[in-house]
């Protein structure tokens, strides 16, 4: 575990500790991809969090709304840091991972009373596009890795190959490390 490698405002000693936590439970390569962690009361009323990104300063600026610090809502904006300064062949090796429904923009809430996992995707909200179907597989890995309730817990449908794919393409582009993976692959 390191100290932490990010400029951090708004947040109190305690607050300080719990992103420490979250921070040390991501793979090095993404959390790497941070650079300011902002803790703000509210964000827009909608929004528990937003990252924004730098690609050509290699980083990204996280906003979280101080009632979601202690969830799992940082990993998912870590995951944005992350997308967003990768390569543009990123989005469509995920997306060539397999067949899977589209997806439904803003009607993504159409699919809340499913089940999830459901068809490669871990939830709902990734239904809406690209950047939240990674961000929201990531949020739900780390969750599970580190105990948090996770749609994960749900099981996974063994027979269909995508979840594997998934896995791989995230050791690949570095969301995990291969402990991270070698556990992973056990819920298959």
């Amino acid at each position: 575990k390191s100290p932490l490698p990010i400029k951090l405002y708004n947040v109190t000693p305690e607050e300080t500790n719990v992103i420490k936590n979250r921070f040390d439970c991501i793979y090095y390569k993404a959390r790497l991809r941070v650079s300011m962690l902002i803790v703000v009361e509210v964000i827009d009323g909608i929004s528990s969090g937003q990252c924004y990104g730098n690609s050509d300063a290699n980083s990204s600026v996280i906003m979280i709304e101080r009632k979601y610090l202690d969830t799992s809502v940082i990993w998912h904006e870590i995951m944005h840091a992350h997308i967003n300064n990768l390569p543009e062949k990123v989005l469509s090796e995920w997306s060539a991972l397999g067949s899977r429904p589209a997806y439904l923009g803003d009607k993504w809430k159409d699919e809340l009373a499913k089940p999830h996992p459901h068809k490669g995707f871990v939830s709902a909200y990734g239904r809406k596009n690209i950047h939240e179907d990674i961000a929201t597989w990531g949020e739900a890995i780390y969750a599970k890795l580190n105990n948090f309730t996770s749609p994960l817990d749900n099981g996974l449908d063994k027979s269909d190959p995508i979840y594997h794919k998934i896995f791989t393409w995230f050791l690949k582009w570095q969301f995990i490390g291969q402990e991270q993976y070698d556990e992973l692959i056990q819920l298959l």
